[in-house]
Parts: structure tokens; C-alpha cells; sequence
């Protein structure tokens, strides 16, 4: 008995030392953050401390120190993510990940993103020159250290994060300037094909890469009643787990603090607060293509590096001016040109169509694409004086969005595709789809505001464009006669749908996916159906409703009870690289598939709706990432924050995902307090 009790505890001594090695080798290579680090050039000692939610709050003697100690937290909490983003602007990709990156590579080096920034920097004033270099130090301590080092992510790839450099943070912001704005059309990239097809297809790569996209979703409203005004911000970045934004409020000796949003690799808020004034920067730049004829004999071909994974290094050529890139029509370059004879070591970034073995004569027809990073460096300057209160003054980014002053004053920044003010309240977003989002934010506010929870705003799901739509052309469908049980069963929930996109609404998916059949097959949004309508256009009508009704129950099943929202739409966030694993040389084989596979949450919303949720019906990829947070003059100190995180570094941190809505919650709220780090002079 004794002997059967020895070999029973040694067996379970074994294993459990062998279950905590496994939990060791799978989730504590990561640190905790130290409670004491010493940061070159800081002039005195900074305070950081972490909450719960992944907000932080630093507390600093100077602007300096501040931005370092902000430096150190973005890398000691998002030192991946940085360094992905700095590799994918600088060119850098395939010294990491292969030769199969190149293609995104030669993207960036063609933008001039990483050149740009660099010139950016150097004409920078001392000051912001100062500020950015103090920023690089915080970022350079954290990298120093093994918790930094030993993320997951640096040892699953077998790198290292690198030394940050000041005109890196100029770089990140310059490629989600790129990714902020909007893509041509599909359509267009089709018809124009050739060299121009091939670079909006790496691009589209890079988006899928890095899951940055969609940020014309963004939205701002102000809303005024007998207590205040309110400000509400949404800016949609995409699809990535991980977060594009740090919340984080900036205390520095005799100043109010600064709250807000800073982006993750910069010292830049697009959203914050900061004395008597809040703003909402939503993230876009311009970018226009058309056709044109261009004298191509006056471009001076610029070279850039590219080192493969093997360490070869090969020089790229970029044709473009200062204002513009000028891809050559395809029939054009067959007819009028010969292929030209590079160097063996150089890689023709505009190859077939280079731009130099064009004859001149009276120009060359092509597709001229402008976007406004080819022409400004920056926006430093401007990030870095609004939490002084300056005016800001945009030129990279188009600088849209709203701003609230404690007074109660609001104000439009920019020029928003869709702009709405009225004396109750204003809107501001670049979504073409914000027009509907406009008139119910317009129908809300005709009811009065007294009597409106904020949270009726934040958190409306019923859908103006639905609601303009969806009645006609159901009765329209509904004419039809002898129709399937289950085309009858569909139509009597969207005859007593309230056009809400809930979690629970099986009429918003029936819709919807009839909607995006129409497009599909149409290629335009449908008309409300007039009450005499053509024999043929009701049939039409009932047609295509009938395909979305084959769609739903060939993937779901016939019992519609299946077909919620929630279902149909989830939303889908994925881990940069880890998504992408068949871009990546590296054996990484199972890690997409366990701790870094795809998450989904329950669908809600739409983007036709207040409350923001992805749709079928949008054109390019789903982006359900977001971060929001609100203001309001009755209360100006409590800045308050929703965004979603997903901890997969931490002890099962995917298996814990709560599908309930996120909680809006209070920068710096002293119960939340987790971790507190001490930055020393070195």
C-alpha cells in the first residue's frame, strides 16, 4: 500500500512539473515589466503605471522625459507590433521573413516612405527634432531589456527587435497614411491592368499583412444638451488583434494632462484631450489616379536598397517625381518602346513598363497616380503642438474630424466627405456609407436630446439605409406568387424587421445578404421599389432574393433560426504574420493554428449604423477593429475609452475572449491600478 501511495505521488510530481515546464515554454518567456529601469537623457525620474484595461498613465518633470517614458511603454506593451510596423515601412521585410516578401517591399520602397521620412526628420526644428529623439530613447531602454526581447513573437521568428532611430516614428506614420487612404476600385484596377494592377495588388497584400485597413470607417459626433456637449470618436483601423492604439494620459509638471490615443511606434494622439479642448482626428489621406499623358524624359530615376534573406543586396529603381507615379499604359509600351537593359544587380521597381524607355514624342498615355505623402514629409510638427493647444495644420493626413472646447464650442476640422452641424449636434466622417449613418444620427436628434442617454447614440444599431430600403422591396418581393415555404418564412421576418443590426436579427441577414447579392450581380445599390413597378423589376427583385435565400442555406442550413447576425457577420481579428504564415519562411506551421489563429466575436452593427459593425455589402476587407472614447463638457476630466484586446501571450489568453460588448471605461481609474514602473536618469 505504502509503495502504491509513493509511486502514485512521484507520478503526479512528475507531472506536474511537467505540465509547468510546458506552461513556462509557452507562456512565460514573457517577463513581467520591471518596476525599475534607468533611460538615457532623461533629466529626471518619470513614473509609469499600467491599468487593466491597457490604459497608462505617466507622470514626468518635462515634455522630454514624457515622450521617453512614453517611448519605453509602447515598447515594453507593443514592441512586436512597432518593429512589424517599422520593418513594413522601412522595406525591411524580407531580411526577416524571406524572399517572399519582397514584393511588399519594393511597395514601400517605390512610396519613398522610409526616404520621406528620413528627409521629414532632418527638416524638422531642433525642438520636435528633440522630442522625437527622447522618444527613441524610452523605445531603445525597453529594447534593451530581455522582457522586451523575449516577446513570444521575437523568439517563435528567431529575431530581434531593432535599435529604434528617431525618423522610424516619421516612417510609421507615413504608412498608415498610405494604408488611411482609399484604394481605387476594383473595376478600375482591372481595366487598367499591367504595372499598375501589380502594385495595388502587393498593396492589397500589405493590408492583408498587416490587417490596417478601413480607416475611412472613423467617425465623430457632438452632441448639446442642458448639461453639456459631448464628443464621441470611433476610428476604425482594421482587422489586426493586435491594437494600433495606446491610451495613455501624459502628466508633466505645471500642466493639465494630456489623454488620449497615441499610436503605437509614435508619440502622435489623434485623439485626446488637453486643456480646455478635445479633439477627434480621424485618419485619412488623399490619394486620386487618372489617366493622363505625362512626358516621361523628365523623371530622374532615384535607387533604393534591398537586401533579400539571403543578405544579397540589390538595388531598386524608382521612377517618380516629387508629386506623382506614372504607370505606362501596357498597349502603349508594346507598341512604342523596347524593354530596357538594367544592371544585373538592380530590380526595376516599375518593370515591364519602366517609365525611362518610354519615346518621349507628345507624351506617354499611363494612369497617374498622386497621393499627398509623395509631396509632404510630415505631420510631426502638428501632432506634437496640438497637446500645446496650437492650431493644427495638416498635410500628410487630411486632418478631418471635430474638436470640443470646454466652453462648449465645436468646430469641424478639415473637409469631411460627410459633414452634418446643426445647433444640437455635428457629424463628421470620410465613409460614403456615413451619409445614412447622418440621417439617423439627424432622426435621433429631431427627437430632442433631453430625454437621450448618450449611450442611444454610442450604441443605435437600427440602419437609415435599411429602413429607406427594405419596405418596398419587400412588398415588391412579396407580389410574387407560388413562392417556397422558406421564401415566404424570410419574407415575413423582414415584413416585421425594425431595421436594427442585432446580434439576434435574422431579417438583418437576410437583407443584407440580399443587398449584397443585388451588387454583386448589378454592380449598384438597389433603388426603392416604386409602387408601380415593372412586372420585370418586381420579378428581378424577387429573383436575386431568392439566390441570397439559396446562399444562407447552403452555408447555414434551412432553419432560420441559424441565420442570426451575430453568425453571419462575426466579427474576425487576426495576428499580423501569424495569418499570413505562408508569406513567412520560418517553421511557424503551428501557431497559426493554436495561439495565433483567427478570433471571433458575435456580429453586430453595421456600417450604416451608429453602433459600428463590418458588413458583406462594403467593398474590400471586413475591418472590425476599433478604438472609441468620449468627452463631455459636464464632465471634463473623466475621458472615457472602449476598445477590445485579445491577450494571447498571456495563460490562455485566446480561450478567455468575452463575446460581451466592451465597457466604456475611465482613463486612470485608480481600482483598475496593476503595475507601477520607475524610469531613473542613466
Amino acid at each position: 500500500m505504502v509503495r502504491i501511495l509513493i509511486i502514485f505521488f512521484v507520478v503526479l510530481l512528475v507531472l506536474l512539473l511537467s505540465g509547468g515546464i510546458l506552461l513556462y515554454l509557452g507562456y512565460g518567456l514573457t517577463e513581467r515589466p520591471p518596476s525599475l529601469e534607468r533611460v538615457a537623457g532623461m533629466s529626471d525620474t518619470a513614473r509609469v503605471e499600467l491599468f487593466d484595461d491597457g490604459s497608462a498613465r505617466i507622470r514626468a518633470e518635462t515634455k522630454e522625459d514624457a515622450l521617453a517614458a512614453l517611448g519605453f511603454l509602447h515598447a515594453q506593451e507593443h514592441g512586436w507590433t512597432m518593429s512589424l510596423y517599422s520593418r513594413s515601412a522601412r522595406g525591411r521585410l524580407s531580411e526577416w521573413f524571406g524572399d517572399d516578401m519582397l514584393d511588399l517591399d519594393r511597395l514601400v520602397l517605390r512610396l519613398g516612405i522610409a526616404r520621406g521620412a528620413r528627409e521629414a526628420f532632418a527638416s524638422l526644428d531642433e525642438q520636435h527634432r528633440a522630442l522625437l529623439q527622447a522618444y527613441s530613447r524610452g523605445v531603445n531602454a525597453a529594447f534593451g531589456r530581455r522582457s522586451a526581447r523575449m516577446r513570444h513573437e521575437f523568439v517563435a521568428l528567431e529575431v530581434e527587435p531593432d535599435q529604434w532611430e528617431p525618423w522610424h516614428s516619421l516612417a510609421v506614420e507615413r504608412l498608415l497614411a498610405w494604408m488611411a487612404a482609399v484604394r481605387p476600385s476594383t473595376d478600375t484596377l482591372t481595366a487598367a491592368g499591367g504595372d499598375l494592377a501589380d502594385f495595388f495588388d502587393a498593396d492589397d497584400l500589405m493590408r492583408r499583412w498587416l490587417h490596417l485597413h478601413g480607416f475611412e470607417n472613423g467617425l465623430a459626433w457632438t452632441v448639446r444638451d442642458s448639461s453639456g456637449v459631448r464628443l464621441f470618436q470611433r476610428h476604425v483601423y482594421g482587422a489586426s488583434a493586435l491594437p494600433l492604439f495606446q491610451t495613455v494620459s501624459l502628466e508633466t509638471s505645471g500642466d493639465r494632462p494630456v489623454i488620449g490615443a497615441t499610436i503605437v511606434g509614435s508619440p502622435f494622439m489623434p485623439g485626446g484631450r488637453s486643456g480646455s479642448r478635445s479633439w477627434a482626428v480621424l485618419l485619412s489621406s488623399s490619394l486620386t489616379l487618372q489617366r493622363a499623358r505625362r512626358d516621361t524624359t523628365q523623371v530622374t530615376p532615384v535607387y533604393e536598397r534591398l537586401i533579400s534573406a539571403d543578405g544579397e543586396e540589390h538595388l531598386i529603381r524608382v521612377d517618380r517625381t516629387e508629386t506623382e507615379m506614372f504607370f505606362a499604359s501596357p498597349r502603349a509600351f508594346f507598341a512604342d518602346t523596347v524593354s530596357p537593359h538594367p544592371r544585373s544587380d538592380t530590380l526595376t521597381a516599375a518593370s515591364p513598363f519602366s517609365i525611362d524607355s518610354v519615346s518621349a514624342g507628345d507624351g506617354q498615355q499611363g494612369w497617374v497616380l498622386r497621393w499627398s505623402g509623395f509631396v509632404q514629409g510630415s505631420d510631426a510638427a502638428t501632432w506634437l503642438d496640438m497637446t500645446n493647444g496650437v492650431e493644427p495644420s495638416f498635410n500628410l493626413f487630411d486632418g478631418v474630424g471635430l474638436e470640443l472646447g470646454v466652453d462648449g464650442s465645436t468646430r469641424v476640422l478639415g473637409d469631411p466627405l460627410v459633414a452634418r452641424s446643426s445647433d444640437a449636434g455635428s457629424l463628421a466622417s470620410n465613409s460614403a456609407w456615413a451619409v445614412y449613418v447622418a440621417d439617423r444620427f439627424d432622426s435621433l436628434l429631431a427627437g430632442g436630446t433631453e430625454a437621450m442617454l448618450m449611450a442611444d447614440l454610442e450604441d443605435d444599431r437600427r440602419s437609415a439605409w435599411a429602413a429607406h430600403l427594405a419596405p418596398s422591396l419587400v412588398e415588391s418581393a412579396i407580389a410574387v406568387p407560388n413562392q417556397p415555404a422558406i421564401v415566404t418564412e424570410t419574407l415575413a421576418f423582414l415584413r416585421n424587421w425594425d431595421f436594427a443590426y442585432d446580434r439576434a436579427s435574422i431579417a438583418a441577414s437576410i437583407f443584407d445578404t440580399w443587398m449584397t447579392v443585388y451588387t454583386d450581380s448589378l454592380a449598384h445599390q438597389p433603388k426603392p421599389a416604386a409602387p408601380d413597378s415593372a412586372h420585370i423589376e418586381t420579378l428581378l427583385h424577387y429573383e436575386l432574393l431568392v439566390e441570397a435565400v439559396e446562399r444562407l442555406a447552403a452555408e447555414y442550413g434551412e432553419n432560420l433560426s441559424q441565420w442570426r447576425w451575430e453568425v453571419i457577420q462575426p466579427k474576425q481579428f487576426y495576428f499580423p504574420v501569424f495569418s499570413a504564415d505562408t508569406l513567412v519562411s520560418a517553421d511557424i506551421s503551428l501557431l497559426p493554428k493554436t495561439r495565433y489563429a483567427p478570433i471571433e466575436i458575435p456580429g453586430s452593427g453595421h456600417p450604416t449604423t451608429l453602433f459600428w459593425g463590418p458588413s458583406s455589402i462594403e467593398a474590400g476587407l471586413r475591418s472590425p477593429a476599433r478604438w472609441e472614447a468620449s468627452i463631455s463638457t459636464a464632465d471634463w476630466e473623466a475621458f472615457r475609452v472602449r476598445s477590445r484586446s485579445f491577450g494571447a501571450n498571456r495563460f490562455f489568453g485566446r480561450y478567455v475572449v468575452s463575446d460581451r460588448p466592451v465597457v466604456t471605461s475611465p482613463v486612470g481609474a485608480p481600482d483598475l491600478l496593476n503595475h507601477t514602473i520607475l524610469l531613473l536618469p542613466r
